[in-house]
Formats: C-alpha cells, sequence, structure tokens
C-alpha cells in the first residue's frame, strides 16, 4: 500500500468497506475519515463513493493503490477534532465531516454536493454548536447551506 504496509493482492481483492476504512486511517497517522467519505458512511448523502476515501489528517497527501485512492486533506489543528473510534475506525461525526467539507469548500479547496445531503440526518444544534471553531467565511456557508 506504502512503504512498511502492506496487504496481500488476493486479501486486498475482498477487502470490504470497513477493510478500506481502516486502510485508510492507517495509511497515515494521525488521521480520520471525513468529508463526503463519512457523510456517506453514515448515510447523510446519496453519493457513494467508489474507490476513493477522503480522511483529514496533520499533513496532505495522496495515495493510489490498485486503482483506490486515498486523499487526506490538511487542517489547522485547532480542528482536529470531532472523530469517534467505531469498529476501531477512526471517522468524523457526520456534523464534523460535514464541517470539514463546509470549511475546505470556503478555502477553495473542495467540492462538496449539497443538493445530495440529506440535512435530516445532521443534527443541527451540533453543528451550531461547533461554529465558533470555524472562521467567518465558512461559518457564513454553513448558515447558507441550512437556510436552503
Amino acid at each position: 500500500m506504502k512503504r512498511d504496509l502492506y496487504v496481500l493482492t488476493q486479501k486486498w481483492r475482498h477487502f470490504q468497506t470497513a477493510d478500506f476504512l481502516l486502510a485508510a486511517n492507517r495509511m497515515q497517522v494521525p488521521s480520520y475519515v471525513s468529508l463526503t467519505t463519512a457523510l456517506s458512511f453514515h448515510r447523510a448523502t446519496t453519493q457513494v463513493q467508489q474507490a476513493w476515501l477522503e480522511s483529514i489528517a496533520v499533513k496532505q497527501n495522496l495515495y493510489d493503490v490498485q486503482g483506490t485512492v486515498f486523499r487526506y486533506f490538511k487542517v489547522k489543528k485547532s480542528l482536529y477534532f470531532g472523530f469517534i473510534r467505531q469498529d476501531g475506525i477512526f471517522i468524523a461525526t457526520p456534523e464534523k465531516a460535514l464541517w470539514d467539507a463546509v470549511y475546505l469548500q470556503s478555502l477553495g479547496r473542495y467540492a462538496l454536493d449539497v443538493a445530495a445531503l440529506d440535512l435530516n440526518k445532521i443534527k443541527k444544534a451540533t453543528v451550531f454548536d461547533m461554529a465558533p471553531s470555524f472562521p467567518g467565511r465558512a461559518v457564513e456557508l454553513m448558515e447558507k447551506l441550512w437556510k436552503t
């Protein structure tokens, strides 16, 4: 997969979703699965990503493993929160995954498919409790998202 991290080809062919998410965590440490990948995991978007996993990390990176792309977006250390460990996988809560996407979009580094979101699966109060952690431009985008 990368230097000092290996998976047998026979095993790779039979990976399930959880295996790919665990691999994403192990490809770059520390990191947590987020953005559309986490929104899809939490069923908060109708978008299904095939062979594409997105994570938040302290270092930006991209790995292509047998046609599966692992993409890591860097955020400020103060924004490295809002994730849980579920079945051994570090993954953003739906609210934090949405914030990560909106924040990166406000910087012009990400394109969130707003039309595919299911905001009923995201706790609005929790989203706005996190707002003070984010810059004004991201907060404005988030407020606009909830008004549409």
